[in-house]
């Protein structure tokens, strides 16, 4: 179990902090990948999967390519496209039965690279 934030993932105390911090968050989502619907296709259910406490998820590609309708290959190269651009965090974590779920974590880098402007 992870029981601390990585460095530069987005954190909050409580859930009307996590509120405001995801705002900006998904802007800048929505901007740097306008371009890439896959990509905001996965970051829209990773946003919805996301603990309110830690803000990290454990869904498994299936899952992921389960509830935005993509083939699992899509779905890794969009994790990977957001991944490679900041705006998550990728941390594999293995469990007592073997299994090696990646973590996904919203990330601040993003919102302050990407969502300037009006």
């Amino acid at each position: 179990m992870i029981d601390t934030a990585p460095s530069g993932a987005l954190t909050w105390a409580s859930a009307a902090e996590r509120n405001r911090k995801l705002i900006p968050w998904r802007r800048a989502i929505s901007m740097t990948f306008a371009e890439q619907p896959r990509c905001l296709r996965v970051a829209w259910a990773l946003d919805h999967l996301f603990n309110a406490k830690t803000g990290y998820a454990y869904p498994l590609n299936k899952h992921l390519a389960n509830m935005t309708g993509l083939p699992i290959n899509k779905v890794q190269d969009a994790l990977l496209a957001q991944e490679n651009d900041g705006a998550i965090l990728g941390i594999t974590r293995v469990t007592p039965g073997g299994r090696c779920p990646r973590a996904r974590g919203e990330v601040g880098s993003i919102e302050t690279s990407r969502s300037t402007g009006p």
